[in-house]
């Protein structure tokens, strides 16, 4: 781990590793959103060594990936997936002393759902519970290593969500069992009704733009197939008769059921199952691609009121964190807007909270509360943004960046809890 640490410049910002990780994995029992039982995979990380930080009572980490099109996602596949970067940054907490459980969600790896319930609040919640639980399980032999009380909760993009979720569902289901010390939701679409119906307010799929808030964001082509796919499983709320209600031909019949999948996106686009991708991936109705004008007027005129309110019902606002919750993220994103993070913290505040802060990545006078680590971590974001200003072949990496930068922040927040 020492070695890993001091080639990739990590150890710069997180100290020297203080102990060995031993990777995990295990398979736990949980329920789906319709309220039958269902068995769901888990990463763990446990820290090893004969530093005193490397055993005993640790503190715990749950930590939630950002979305994934893979069926076989396998948070323990740290190094041969290209998507665990954040994965791989966890390995800074638990080298450090914390245990990590990272749920791979329902619906991956050898789940027995045959969905994933993307941005489903309660069961996304309710599984980070059972992960922890199974997690502490498995753990229960161990005479050297146990988790103790102490639980910070970690997510980034659809994770953040997923990890805001978990906190308000441990706060108000299990507390008895549970006790949040802290949390630092990144980067997630908190204000889930605002993001749905920004999407499809205006015709002629206008680019988001930063400055305004307003449009269709980045990624978007292959995120609403999955959003879609969760919301007609889990609510109904899609279609009533047939997918033609809301997809265009021929993908009425080749998106449903589609996400998420063993083959890549690109195969995917040459079989005819997806359009061929604009540049942003942000061109969602209209003549050959996914989703029928009429459709999206619909939407804006609040014309189908069962999806409405079942976007409504996972829009986390409207609850007020009792433990303190720090929000990582930042003005410039193009996948998942500010907006987000903004409204969800004036919401709490509104209510009287006063132990909900926003990060915001680029305004340094914001990052304090993450302690020392905060101008490397600053200075560390807005480098990686000059250098490496797209990924994907054109999708701007502002978003994907904070995959990097937030946990450093995350922990030195939690560190200091």
């Amino acid at each position: 781990m020492e070695g890993i640490a001091q080639s990739t410049g990590l150890e710069a910002l997180t100290g020297k590793p203080k102990c060995n990780v031993e990777l995990k994995h295990f398979e736990y029992d949980t329920v789906g959103p319709d309220g039958k039982g269902a068995t769901s995979s888990s990463a763990m990380m446990v820290p090893r060594g004969t530093d005193a930080a490397c055993s005993g009572a640790r503190p715990v980490v749950m930590f939630a990936h950002g979305t994934s099109f893979t069926k076989v996602k396998d948070q323990t596949a740290i190094l041969t997936d290209l998507e665990n970067d954040p994965m791989f940054m966890m390995m800074i907490f638990a080298a450090q002393g914390y245990i990590v459980v990272s749920p791979n969600f329902l619906g991956y790896n050898d789940s027995s759902l045959g969905y994933h319930p993307y941005l489903v609040a309660e069961t996304n919640g309710a599984e980070s519970v059972d992960a922890l639980r199974a997690g502490r399980k498995v753990m229960a032999g161990d005479a050297s290593v146990s988790f103790s009380p102490k639980l910070f909760l970690y997510g980034i993009s659809e994770g953040g969500y997923v990890a805001m979720a978990a906190h308000k569902v441990i706060e108000r289901d299990h507390a008895a069992e549970f006790t949040v010390r802290a949390s630092m939701p990144s980067a997630g679409p908190y204000n889930y009704f605002k993001f749905y119906t920004n999407l499809f307010a205006q015709p002629g799929n206008p680019a988001f733009d930063v400055s305004t808030q307003l449009g269709i964001t980045e990624g978007a082509e292959i995120l609403v197939p999955m959003l879609f796919e969760s919301l007609q499983k889990t609510h109904g709320a899609i279609y009533q008769t047939s997918p033609e209600e809301a997809f265009n031909a021929p993908y009425d019949k080749t998106i449903p059921g589609l996400f998420p999948t063993d083959a890549p996106v690109a195969d995917l686009v040459r079989m005819g199952k997806l359009p061929l991708p604009t540049p942003q991936l942000n061109k969602l109705t209209g003549p050959g691609r996914l989703l029928s004008e009429e459709f999206r007027q619909k939407v804006a005129s609040g014309a189908l009121p069962k999806l409405d309110q079942a976007i409504r019902d996972n829009t986390l606002l409207g609850w007020t964190p009792k433990a303190p919750m720090a929000l990582c993220h930042g003005p410039r994103d193009k996948v998942v807007p500010f907006y987000n993070s903004t409204d969800v913290v004036a919401d709490m505040k509104a209510r009287g909270a006063t132990n909900v802060n926003l990060l915001n990545i680029d305004d340094p006078s914001t990052l304090s509360i993450a302690g020392p680590v905060a101008p490397f971590a600053f200075g560390a974001f807005q480098q990686a943004y000059r250098t490496g200003p797209v990924v994907n072949g054109g999708l701007d990496s502002y978003h994907y960046i904070f995959h990097l930068i937030c946990p450093i922040l995350a922990k030195g927040y939690f560190d200091q809890l």
